[in-house]
């Protein structure tokens, strides 16, 4: 399962661990978190580090945290728009890296 927290909240750790309860009991094995640079260093209380800590203490999920760092992580971002439909970004013309 593709997680990703709720947007425009910030109190959204307790609705994420229900979710991931009802994960476990509809027999979810492994979950991947989308979470933020640096959130390890974030205290518990944080939401998404909260998130990330109950994910990282269900034994019964095995689990993967991705922390992105200024790249695009999905077609979403308003900086990645297509142009004559065809979404173009600066990687060359040398056919042995395209």
């Amino acid at each position: 399962m593709y997680l990703i927290a709720p947007v425009l909240r910030v109190d959204f750790a307790g609705v994420v661990s229900r979710f991931l309860d009802e994960a476990e009991r509809a027999g979810v094995r492994h979950v991947t978190l989308l979470s933020a640079y640096g959130m390890e260093h974030a205290p518990a209380e944080f939401a998404l580090r909260a998130v990330e800590l109950d994910l990282a203490a269900r034994t019964s999920l095995a689990h993967s945290i991705l922390r992105p760092a200024w790249f695009m992580q999905n077609f979403s971002e308003t900086f990645l728009k297509p142009v004559n439909d065809e979404i173009v970004v600066p990687c060359g013309t040398d056919p042995k890296h395209l």
